[in-house]
């Protein structure tokens, strides 16, 4: 039986298991090299009309894996070219032979759409993918030409994902690793082959490219002949472009930061101008520069000052990193970061009086590792005037005793009572760190962010930085909602298409509600570990209604901090109100985090055109206590990425950084895996929800850049994009999957320039 948890990953090996078991003869034909049966090596011979009917294996004569062009998993059609023409069959769901595909054997609905291409050579995997998801009412020859333009196949931005292999290697990953997809949707179990015109198809699906006019050929003309002096070759790589026209490549020609051409070694080297510098790959594998779709980029580079208490494993190890620290901060006061009452065994909140022990007399500010709760000592609650009698502030909450007497723990909004009074770092040592926080990004191999929740000054440090030779870093920002100061700067709309590459206001950040971690997270029932809460609406629909309004009437995306199930769909309701007031169409609004979900409102993130915006390693931090917060049914729920990616089609993914590490690696690896960096638990956390690979590095790059309106500049190496890219010390299409935080990003190049190097590349 197939090995499930590798089965998913997108390996180039992975065909092999399945085909043994849904295709008996065309694995003999793969393990036999592609000779045949009796090692002909007669390729000639075809499928008859029986082949692969219902899913029942190859009743015919011999298929031709070596025409296996693309591989695509959508609503049960199988389709592959027939001497001139076309078949389109059904491979039926059959429920009961698909069991033991799975490590749990989770029942699912076999979905799949398998292009083959005849004649094509074996390693021909760089032509254009003519892969063709027929819509409802569409024609062939609108389908086959919307998949070649690149608009994608799916409704709402594209499921265009599929990855080529490299010369030699058959491209069977997709077939793989797309199996266990869309086990929760239903599917009309039609029988029977139809016939699909086979000379206007094969037309479209076997003529060269430039035989297939498109919309946008006059513009990548008019692109070519623009195009910048070559100033750089990289060649002799494995660079995955994440482009569908040509998915791997051996070399970039890059010129005025941008991506000159993409093609082989030799052609480009020939094509290089004297004197542009030649950088050798070293057959190295190269991604596109990866870009963080949610993180606090300031908060980060100002929490570098803070008493670090991420991964203390007791209260007595946070109070003594406390007590440790070398004086008290900016103006006498003690600041810190990263605890959490999860990882101690006693697992409860610290109270006022542990802290005073280690702080004495100097207030003391501590946030919480999800940044939902603050733990202050008794001179910061004098300061602020915190007592039994101060009312808990909307959208917030004061942990009291018995007595009514705060505690020294705040929630949410009731954290400002003190945040606010904590002194500010002048724009000057903002910018230093800020400097030194970028360095830090481009060595995890990050080119940009996209920055949550700013205010109007920070606009201004970012502008100031932005032409910086000092600050090689892309900023897509998105303005704190709250924050009445930002008025001025929706009347003036978002950043002009002009002015995107390396700062640009993309959309207004709002919060719905807490954190899972806190218990402030908006849930539609009580929390299995504290009945009779249910969380924390941080504001109230009509007011986020209001807001959000005036944000999308300025143009502007909308990207809304909601956890909570509760949360989600009172935002969903937000979205579906403006939608019948026009106010959402192709607005690529969002929802940030969405860590727990009601399964009847996924559909509704496609139907509304809402992005899901994703923060893979949340899950694995959180998931040794979800559970207990959540219960087993709405567990189902928790971080449900297959479920959102099958609906909607894309999935920004980020960190939350500085909630997370910054190390995008960490990220991808648990998005494939859902499993702790010790492996734990085996085979995932509830891993019918894990990506693929490929997948998981698409978040952090095209679907990155989609998420922000930034496609045509930016997340693949296509020509005439922004020249950003990584070099890795190791194929993470190729590694183990434990292997992936392992890999090292050797060099980081942006623009066009190296920005970061190490290993000696």
């Amino acid at each position: 039986m197939a090995d499930p948890s590798r089965m998913r990953q997108g390996r180039c090996d992975l065909g092999r298991p399945l085909l043994r078991q849904r295709l008996p003869r065309a694995h003999r034909f793969l393990r036999d090299g592609g000779r045949g049966e009796r090692g002909s090596g007669d390729r000639s011979a075809e499928p008859d009309d029986r082949s692969l009917r219902d899913g029942r294996g190859v009743r015919g004569r011999k298929l031709d894996l070596h025409a296996l062009h693309r591989v695509r998993l959508l609503d049960g059609r199988l389709l592959f070219g027939r001497g001139g023409g076309l078949e389109l069959q059904r491979l039926l769901p059959q429920r009961n032979r698909l069991r033991g595909l799975r490590a749990r054997r989770d029942r699912f609905l076999l979905r799949s759409e398998v292009l083959l291409r005849r004649g094509a050579r074996p390693g021909a995997l760089l032509a254009p993918p003519y892969v063709a998801v027929l819509h409802r009412g569409e024609s062939l020859r609108r389908a086959v030409r919307r998949a070649h333009s690149g608009r994608g196949m799916h409704r709402h931005g594209g499921r265009g994902d599929e990855l080529g292999g490299r010369q030699g290697a058959l491209p069977l990953k997709g077939l793989a690793m797309s199996l266990a997809f869309g086990h929760h949707r239903t599917m009309t179990r039609r029988r029977g082959i139809t016939i699909i015109g086979a000379a206007a198809a094969a037309a479209f699906f076997f003529a060269p490219p430039a035989a297939i006019s498109r919309p946008d050929d006059a513009r990548e003309d008019r692109a070519a002949k623009e195009a910048p002096a070559v100033e750089a070759v990289f060649y002799n790589g494995t660079i995955y472009t994440m482009d569908l026209e040509r998915p791997v490549v051996e070399a970039l020609a890059v010129g005025g930061g941008r991506i000159v051409a993409a093609g082989g070694s030799a052609d480009l080297l020939a094509d290089c101008p004297p004197g542009a510098t030649r950088i050798d790959l070293g057959g190295r594998a190269v991604i596109p520069g990866l870009t963080d779709a949610h993180a606090h980029f300031l908060g980060y580079a100002e929490r570098s000052a803070w008493i670090d208490l991420g991964g203390a494993s007791s209260l007595a190890d946070t109070k003594l990193r406390v007590s440790g620290r070398d004086s008290a901060g900016r103006s006498g006061w003690i600041l810190g970061r990263g605890w959490d009452q999860n990882d101690w065994p006693e697992q409860v909140y610290p109270g006022r009086a542990e802290l005073d022990a280690v702080t004495g007399s100097s207030p003391a500010y501590l946030v919480r590792v999800c940044g939902h709760a603050a733990w202050v000592n008794t001179a910061a609650l004098r300061l602020a005037g915190v007592d039994a009698r101060t009312p808990d502030p909307p959208g917030g909450r004061i942990l009291r005793d018995a007595a009514g007497e705060a505690t020294g723990i705040l929630f949410d909004n009731a954290m400002d009572l003190v945040s606010r009074l904590v002194p500010p770092l002048s724009a000057a040592e903002k910018r230093r760190l800020l400097v030194e926080a970028a360095g830090r990004c481009l060595a995890a191999g990050l080119v940009g962010v996209h920055e949550m929740g700013i205010s109007p000054e920070t606009v201004e440090l970012y502008r100031g930085l932005r032409d910086e030779p000092a600050f090689p870093f892309r900023i897509t920002a998105y303005l704190e909602g709250s924050d009445p100061g930002v008025e001025r700067l929706l009347e003036a709309g978002p950043s002009s298409p002009e002015s995107r590459e390396k700062f640009s206001i993309a959309g207004v950040k709002f919060y719905a509600d807490g954190s899972l971690g806190a218990r402030s997270a908006a849930l539609l029932s009580d929390y299995s570990d504290d009945p009779g809460n249910r969380g924390i609406m941080v504001a109230d629909p009509e007011t986020l209604y209001a807001r959000m309004r005036r944000s999308a009437e300025r143009g502007f995306q909308t990207a809304v901090h909601a956890i909570g199930d509760a949360a989600v769909r009172a935002v969903l309701d937000v979205h579906e109100r403006m939608a019948r007031e026009g106010l959402s169409r192709d607005a690529r609004h969002r929802i940030e985090h969405v860590q727990v979900v009601a399964p009847s409102d996924v559909p509704r993130f496609a139907s509304l055109g809402v992005v899901p915006s994703m923060q893979f390693i949340h899950c694995t931090s959180d998931m040794a206590w979800a559970g207990a917060r959540l219960g087993p049914v709405r567990e189902t729920g928790a971080y449900a990425w297959r479920w959102l990616l099958d609906s909607f089609g894309r999935m920004p993914g980020g960190s939350d950084f500085p909630v997370e590490p910054i190390d995008p690696l960490l990220g991808m690896y648990a998005a494939a895996t859902r499993m702790s960096l010790d492996g734990e638990p085996s085979g995932g956390w509830h891993p019918r929800q894990r990506l693929t690979v490929y997948e998981a590095v698409k978040a952090f790059t095209v679907d990155a850049a989609w998420a922000a309106h930034r496609e045509d500049i930016a997340g693949s190496l296509a020509p005439g994009k922004l020249a950003d890219f990584v070099v890795l010390s190791e194929d993470i299409f190729l590694v183990e999957l434990a292997a992936i935080p392992r890999i090292d990003v050797l060099a980081t190049v942006l623009g066009g320039e190296i920005v970061h190097r190490s290993g000696g590349f």
